[in-house]
């Protein structure tokens, strides 16, 4: 199976740093990103997290630390639960119609609207159902 992300796309640049290639694994959630490939084969389009490490500015757009200025403790980014993606293929929106549709194909827990790119989460619902909610002003 392609993985279609690499390591440094989904921990900030410092605890890739710290922890290396191979040890930096340990900060991903296993489901969480099994499911994230699974949805990256189902688009068939190219999706970017963190870009920083190819001179980019995107840092916390996966897990996010203390250390964040977008740092929340109850935030599924701080769970590494939660990926922030944009692709230079397809809109945010079309994303995210494809999340709405199809969430429970990729356990889908939580879907971000009103923003500029997708939000998807792996949060668990017990109901099996899909949070949307919209960023507040």
């Amino acid at each position: 199976m392609k993985t279609y992300f690499n390591i440094q796309e989904l921990i900030p640049r410092h605890l890739f740093a710290i922890f290396g290639l191979e040890k930096s694994w340990n900060f991903v959630n296993k489901r969480a990103f099994e499911n994230l490939v699974k949805f990256r084969e189902y688009v068939g389009k190219p999706m970017i997290i963190n870009d920083c490490f190819l001179g980019g500015i995107k840092n916390w757009s996966g897990l996010r630390t203390a250390g964040s200025p977008y740092f929340k403790s109850t935030s599924q980014h701080s769970f590494g639960n939660a990926y922030d993606i944009i692709s230079p293929d397809i809109t945010p929106e079309e994303l995210q119609e494809i999340v709405k549709e199809k969430y429970k194909m990729f356990e889908i827990g939580g879907l971000e609207t009103g923003v500029e790119w997708l939000h998807v989460d792996w949060r668990w619902n017990i109901a099996g159902e899909l949070s949307i909610f919209t960023k507040s002003p």
